[in-house]
């Protein structure tokens, strides 16, 4: 009798310990799954939270791109010729006066021009004034002018002021080389009348662009 109670409560312990070692298990699983279904539910959030960032901001950087100011890092590195638009130029000149009849010296003088830019070409006007102190000559004269990087050409009329020879009407050509804000130039000169003449200069300006338009017109 005794040997059949220690067996059945032996048998018992045993039945008790497998129920808890399978509830154990159970739990543990159970913490497990429930961990694993935290983690991806954290996930989904974060990935989420971060799409909805990069969805507010993309119309941010698209109105920035869209909005954003001409290329004025090429307008200082370049000049002129640095990125397409329309540009009003505005400098100081400086040129030799050779073989002129009324007298040979240095001009001193300024220049306002128009140029339209669409790389590489461009296409524009100007206006431009100077005096020869030798001569005691203002002159002044405008006229269209093209170019092709930094190669330009530009020809015109001109008005000879003072001097020996008096009032004059001309001509001028003018082949340059841009580089930068910087512009040196070669112009002849012809004018006419009873005192007609020839004359040449070569100088030298300096010219700084002032943006009126973003994009070119030809």
């Amino acid at each position: 009798m005794l040997a059949q109670l220690s067996a059945e409560k032996a048998l018992s312990a045993f039945v008790q310990h497998a129920a808890n070692a399978g509830e154990s298990r159970w739990t543990l699983d159970r913490a497990r799954v429930q961990h694993r279904s935290v983690r991806s539910v954290n996930s989904f959030v974060r990935a989420w939270l971060v799409s909805l960032a990069l969805l507010a901001g993309s119309p941010q950087r698209l109105d920035a791109q869209e909005h954003a100011p001409p290329r004025y890092a090429g307008a200082r590195e370049h000049g002129r010729m640095g990125f397409s638009g329309s540009y009003l130029l505005l400098g100081p000149t400086l040129s030799g006066v050779l073989g002129r009849s009324a007298g040979d010296g240095v001009a001193l003088g300024g220049e306002l021009s128009f140029a339209n830019v669409s790389e590489p070409h461009w296409l524009g006007a100007y206006f431009d004034a100077s005096h020869t102190f030798n001569a005691d000559e203002t002159r002044v004269g405008f006229g269209p002018e093209v170019g092709l990087a930094i190669f330009g050409l530009d020809a015109g009329y001109v008005l000879a002021l003072g001097g020996a020879d008096g009032t004059q009407h001309g001509l001028a050509l003018r082949p340059m080389l841009t580089i930068g804000f910087a512009s040196a130039y070669f112009r002849s000169t012809w004018l006419f009348g009873a005192d007609a003449d020839w004359f040449a200069e070569l100088g030298i300006m300096l010219k700084a662009p002032i943006p009126i338009a973003n994009e070119a017109w030809f």
